[in-house]
């Protein structure tokens, strides 16, 4: 059984609400409230709109809602020009992979973080510290298996320290600090969770009340986001970024290192509120 499914059963077991499960695999049930019908699908939860779900998973879109608002890595997508579906290549403001390394050569200084635009892992996240180092990153995201027809440009954030916020009904529920999962200089790639990384769950008043303040523009640029988690990380400065964010935060990696009912109180409050939603 997937964790969120396995920890918002737990929270409707512990509300005393009936559920119904829909799949054999135990991947999709539904609950009933007020007389209307939620499903819970994997990761998903009935909180978010699909707009919404989409926009949080994509990095650049992220990038141009909050530029202006928040300090977020600058960010350039392009779509690949390998791509064959005719009606795809009318979006192709870069034809040739040559033109592209211009248009970075004009946007960015030196080192930049290539990666594709969405996805869950890792795979094929390069740091790249001179130009031709780009056009070989580029090559491998539009070739690899793990392919993705846009690739990610950003702009380089050497960090300190990395938090994973989650925020529900515009709120913050829960902050864990997180390890670096990005290169480093000298570092050419990166694949997977930071090695040694420990998702301890911060409750030091003072840095919640910053985080707090730090992603109060998320909740008035983006009202309709019930339920997200948002990546921050901390420059050598000491400056606030927000690196990435999900509509489907998951508690895998947190709960290696906390209690379980820390998360399991967070789908109780979810479920409670869904009526209002």
């Amino acid at each position: 059984m997937m964790t969120n499914i396995a920890l918002s059963l737990e929270a409707c077991t512990q509300l005393n609400i009936p559920y119904e499960m829909l799949h054999s695999e135990e991947s999709l049930y539904r609950i009933k409230l007020n007389n209307k019908v939620y499903y819970f699908a994997n990761d998903t939860t009935p909180v978010n709109s699909q707009a919404i779900a989409y926009l949080l998973k994509d990095r650049e879109y992220i990038y141009y809602v909050f530029k202006n608002k928040l300090k977020v890595p600058k960010t350039l997508a392009f779509l690949s020009p390998l791509i064959s579906k005719d009606t795809l290549k009318r979006y192709l403001d870069y034809p040739t992979i040559e033109q592209m390394i211009e248009m970075v050569k004009l946007n960015f200084t030196m080192p930049v973080i290539l990666s594709k635009n969405t996805g869950a892992d890792r795979k094929n996240v390069f740091l790249c510290q001179e130009i031709a180092e780009v056009e070989n990153a580029v090559r491998q995201i539009f070739n690899d298996r793990n392919y993705d027809s846009v690739a990610l440009v950003r702009e380089y954030v050497e960090i300190e320290k990395q938090y994973s916020a989650i925020a529900l009904y515009n709120e913050l529920v829960l902050l864990y600090e997180k390890g670096i999962n990005q290169p480093k200089l000298g570092d050419k790639v990166i694949s997977g969770e930071a090695e040694n990384a420990v998702g301890k769950q911060i409750t030091n008043p003072d840095i919640l009340a910053a985080i707090g303040k730090f992603i109060q523009p998320i909740f008035q640029e983006i009202a309709e986001a019930k339920y997200f988690r948002c990546n921050i990380a901390v420059d050598k400065s000491g400056q606030y970024w927000l690196m990435s964010m999900t509509s489907k935060p998951n508690y895998r990696f947190f709960l290696k290192h906390n209690d379980a009912q820390i998360a399991v109180e967070i789908f109780k409050k979810l479920i409670q509120g869904l009526p209002d939603c």
